[in-house]
């Protein structure tokens, strides 16, 4: 058990330095800093909470979805909608998709389609065959948001696409690609089934 918990407080610790490093590196001012991290390891907080409320075996995906996303809205707000079959991550990948989840949700309130009063995010998960006859499966996400003010190509790369792109990706052997369309942003990600899901599930 003491291993266990040493092994988890290693990896949490890694990445709340990574997220501190990376934030640092596209946030100069203090205060900003401050504010930035500070709600970035209250994300991960909340991601720590739903594991220890499973005893680390995992959290459903639909479970996390609302946790990570009704906080940018006000309560009985429908603007983010959310569907998708029972899916039950597993502990790295429900951090993993709390940091995606909340980056997404920050930028779009910041300047996409939670900026205004009409804008609307729909986020869908599915799973599939990765080809027809393979035994493998693939977890799908969409992220789309419509309604919102005209989207423009950012000019510079953000922390949150980074750390999809680069990092999450990565991280679970998975794609990650964002689409700048004028009338909302559009984010795809998929990810092995196996390499994401609970191993009690398998």
């Amino acid at each position: 058990m003491l291993n266990e918990l040493n092994h988890r407080v290693k990896n949490m610790l890694a990445v709340v330095q990574s997220v501190a490093n990376q934030t640092l590196r596209s946030t100069t001012d203090p205060n900003a800093f401050a504010e930035v991290f500070g709600k970035r390891i209250g994300a991960l907080a909340a991601a720590h909470s739903l594991l220890t409320a499973e005893h680390w075996t995992g959290v459903d995906l639909s479970d996390l979805a609302h946790a990570s996303l009704l906080s940018f809205i006000p309560d009985g707000d429908e603007r983010i909608r959310m569907e998708g079959p029972a899916v039950r991550l597993s502990p790295n990948a429900t951090v993993s998709f709390v940091m995606a989840l909340h980056e997404l949700g920050t930028n779009a309130t910041k300047y996409g389609a939670l900026s205004n009063r009409n804008g609307q995010v729909d986020l869908t998960w599915e799973t599939r065959a990765v080809s027809e006859g393979s035994e493998g499966e693939t977890l799908t996400l969409t992220w789309n948001e419509h309604d919102g003010p005209v989207v423009v190509l950012p000019e510079r790369e953000g922390f949150g696409r980074r750390m999809l792109e680069k990092g999450i990706a990565r991280e679970l052997d998975g794609h990650v690609e964002f689409d700048y369309k004028p009338s909302g942003l559009v984010c795809r990600m998929a990810f092995p089934l196996d390499k994401v899901t609970s191993r009690a599930d398998r």
